[in-house]
């Protein structure tokens, strides 16, 4: 594409976007390619070699390079580094949970900028910290 993007759809249904970066400057923390499987999970690669995973369901996974490390953070705001093997828990990130008595819809929002709402068939609609906006239905992505 114009903007510099290659998109590539894999044999197995995943799909892997690719930013050319000879088309921009690049610094450390740009995002570089991005791939989607097929389950509705994004993972997100960047220049400096950082990653992340994002989840369907609200749950986020962060890579940190220069450390070594991995932040994971699950669906209800609970927070977990791992590095060289070792696990030691994080402070939790503030939830608002709504659930509306009409319709049944429950919508949570996390203080990492994270929205879940799950519809009352039990879709669910998730936007991550990024703007990443991933939909599945229930029984599949």
């Amino acid at each position: 594409m114009k903007n510099g993007l290659i998109v590539r759809h894999m044999p197995n249904g995943d799909i892997v976007q690719i930013l050319d970066s000879s088309l921009m400057d690049r610094k450390d923390h740009t995002e570089i390619d991005r791939v989607f499987l097929s389950g509705g999970i994004v993972i997100r690669h960047f220049a400096n070699l950082d990653a992340e995973i994002l989840y369907p369901n609200g749950e986020h996974a962060k890579f940190d390079r220069a450390q070594m490390k991995w932040t994971i953070t699950n669906d209800r705001g609970f927070r977990r580094e791992y590095q060289n093997g070792v696990y030691k828990d994080l402070p939790k990130i503030n939830c608002l949970n709504q659930t509306d008595p009409k319709t049944g819809i429950v919508t949570k929002v996390r203080e990492d900028n994270v929205v879940l709402i799950r519809y009352e068939e039990g879709n669910l609609y998730c936007q991550h910290h990024d703007g990443t906006q991933i939909f599945t239905q229930e029984g599949g992505a």
